[in-house]
């Protein structure tokens, strides 16, 4: 057991380091800008001059004057979630559909392996790449931390850092399940990148359009960013309602992908 996740890490293991360090470096580029936007109030005046559609999507002037609402607000609210989101995507599609179209996947199964342990060892290969890369996120925080001289609670680093792995893990297995149900590759991208984009928007613009409000509790995005997980820590509430799509979409995934055809 565990053959497979190791071939998947091995081979997927220079995209892997690729992706945790733009990730890093991402953090580290965003939050080195944070002492200029904690001082003066030039940028507060500048958020209430906005339209209130805007104000929801660039978030409250006061939080861009503390390290906890910066993060919050400017490093993981859109940034880190674009790039740790995509790479969740890029290779959930590329661990099932993308297999299967190589012909990969038939030939693993042509092996004594059940579907089962190789869609749930593929799905640990899979969680365990966004873990990786989240590894390089929090690097990112601390170096970025000692590169402007300041300090913020360790603690609260891990809860912003845990809850963009579970956001991209969401989605990542969304891409995976999908794969794994329809077994093509731009079918499952144009579903999942939909789904993504329109999760965003509607968090995003929900506050401002009131007859969003009811739909806004669907989008997996609420749940991460409602949180504001580096001012408040995490919402165990709302982890497990992330874990329950998570289970949902590899169950549906699993029940469907024992008994379909498998392209070869």
């Amino acid at each position: 057991m565990g053959a497979i996740i190791w071939k998947t890490l091995y081979e997927k293991r220079f995209s892997i380091v690729a992706w945790s360090i733009g990730a890093a470096a991402m953090v580290w580029l965003t939050m080195i800008f944070y002492p200029s936007f904690s001082q003066g109030d030039q940028l507060a005046d500048l958020v209430k001059a906005l339209p209130p559609q805007l104000q929801s999507l660039v978030g409250e002037a006061s939080s861009y004057k503390t390290i906890g609402g910066y993060l919050d607000t400017v490093v993981f609210n859109l940034r880190i979630p674009m790039v740790v989101i995509t790479m969740a995507i890029i290779f959930g599609i590329s661990l099932s559909a993308g297999d299967e179209e190589k012909g990969t996947l038939a030939t693993l199964l042509a092996q004594p392996v059940s579907r089962s342990r190789a869609l749930f060892e593929k799905l640990t290969a899979l969680l365990a790449s966004i873990f990786i890369v989240h590894v390089g996120v929090l690097l990112g925080i601390v170096l970025s931390l000692l590169s402007i001289g300041d300090w913020y609670s360790f603690d609260k680093q891990l809860a912003i850092t845990f809850g963009s792995f579970l956001i991209a893990s969401v989605f990542g297995i969304l891409a995976y399940a999908l794969g794994m149900i329809l077994g093509k590759k731009g079918m499952a991208s144009a579903i999942v990148a939909t789904v993504a984009f329109g999760a965003f928007l509607i968090d995003s613009m929900a506050p401002s359009v009131s007859m969003l409000e009811g739909v806004q509790k669907f989008s997996p995005y609420y749940y991460y960013s409602s949180a504001e997980l580096a001012v408040n820590g995490v919402d165990w509430s709302y982890v497990a309602i992330q874990i329950l799509m998570i289970v949902l979409c590899v169950s549906v995934a699993w029940s469907i992908f024992r008994h379909r055809d498998v392209e070869v």
